[in-house]
């Protein structure tokens, strides 16, 4: 959950530091004609910090094609134990306008819980594999900067020692990624 807040913070300041972008853009000071954001040709890789719609959210690596989009998320947590998720998407465009696009796809998450050994002798590693499905809508602030959010269905098939749960909800993610 707090990994969550932190992405949609981060979110909301890109949002409201993009206003003087704007004013510039009415202003005519903004050359449209540098790069189209949305363009076919793709933004090629970019670095920034996603969630996946069952909830894992880290720092991603993407790589835009133009036509697909293929984003990798990482992410390690320790508080005592050990966390440690990986996480791939495949994104395809629909649909790209001037300054934004609109995609479907999926993804693959492995999620490794380290229940932190207890003394009992048992082992307390909880593995857990995410698979969800859905679109994602992607606005570029900037020529380079494009704030995402996505929705769609997400399931966590979670294998514990003596347990196997299925369950899925409909969800929705934010994210920011930097084009170089």
């Amino acid at each position: 959950m707090r990994r969550i807040s932190l992405v949609t913070i981060l979110g909301l300041v890109l949002v409201l530091g993009s206003t003087s972008a704007s004013a510039q853009e009415a202003a005519g000071s903004y050359e449209a004609s540098s790069s189209s954001s949305a363009s076919s040709e793709g933004q090629g890789l970019g670095v920034g910090v996603e969630a996946t719609l069952t909830g894992l959210s880290s720092a991603a690596l993407v790589y835009d094609a133009g036509a697909f989009r293929i984003d990798g998320v990482l992410g390690i947590a320790s508080r005592g134990n050990t966390d440690f998720f990986l996480a791939g998407r495949f994104w395809y465009v629909l649909h790209s306008g001037d300054r934004s696009d609109i995609s479907i796809g999926g993804g693959l998450g492995l999620e490794s819980n380290d229940g932190g050994g207890g003394g009992g002798g048992g082992n307390n590693d909880d593995i857990d594999f995410h698979v969800e499905a859905g679109a994602q809508i992607r606005a570029f602030i900037t020529s380079n900067v494009a704030l995402s959010a996505a929705g769609g269905f997400g399931v966590i098939i979670d294998e514990g020692d003596d347990f196997l749960g299925f369950g899925g909800q409909l969800l929705g993610t934010m994210g920011v990624t930097y084009f170089f």
